[in-house]
């Protein structure tokens, strides 16, 4: 594994240094055991989002850990004020987050979500809304998923739609539903397909959590490959 490790490495560096939202030399790169943990800082929550989502798609990539620090540059520096003001605004007149339900709450550059929605992409949609706010150094998203009362969501629909979007699984998937929960486990190839997975069982109706117990399990010729 080391010298998978070492390949993983390197190419992790590559990666982030074709992204052109990133200063590349500003993030240390450490793999273990194919898990990658950044360390270092960066200017934004918006470059520290991005630098994580760049090494989650890289093949052979069985976690990520971001560490990054972010170090606003003196003209990017807001008050917590100002902040919440432009995220109220922002919620007032997007399409996607209900209106009402969600509370803002900014300490020293980092926001607090929190309240309660029908929908897991609504939730998502207040997340994106905030990551990329010239300001913002941190993210807590708490708002929960309520769904939709007394939809059943049907295991054979559900199972087809996931077979839809990431039909290359290591081994069979075990999914399991219990009420509005759904249980997710087997094996997949990237961080990207746990993902896609996750999201796909969050869109039926009914779904108020997800535990996805998926295991990222790239074989050797994967990582011999990136």
């Amino acid at each position: 594994m080391i010298t998978s490790d070492l390949m993983l490495r390197e190419h992790v560096q590559n990666e982030l240094g074709w992204e052109p939202s990133l200063n590349s030399e500003t993030i240390g790169v450490g793999v273990h055991d194919a898990v990658v943990t950044l360390s270092g800082h960066v200017e934004s929550y918006a470059q520290k989002h991005a630098a994580g989502k760049v090494v989650a798609a890289i093949r052979g990539v069985r976690g990520v850990a971001n560490e990054l620090d972010v170090k606003l540059p003196i003209d990017s520096e807001r008050s917590d004020e100002d902040i919440a003001h432009t995220i109220a605004s922002i919620f007032t007149w997007s399409s996607s987050i209900p209106k009402n339900v969600i509370r803002v709450e900014v300490s020293q550059g980092w926001v607090t979500l929190e309240g309660s929605v029908p929908w897991n992409f609504q939730r998502d949609a207040a997340e994106a809304a905030v990551k990329d706010l010239l300001g913002v150094k941190g993210l807590s998203n708490l708002v929960t998923v309520n769904g939709q009362t007394g939809v059943r969501v049907p295991h054979s629909y559900l199972e087809a739609a996931i077979r839809r979007k990431e039909p290359d699984f290591i081994e069979p998937i075990a999914l399991r539903i219990e009420g509005t929960s759904v249980i997710i486990a087997g094996k997949v190839r990237s961080l990207e397909a746990k993902g896609r997975i996750e999201r796909t069982a969050w869109n039926f109706p009914g779904v108020m959590r997800v535990e996805n117990l998926l295991e990222v399990e790239p074989s050797a010729e994967v990582i011999e490959l990136v």
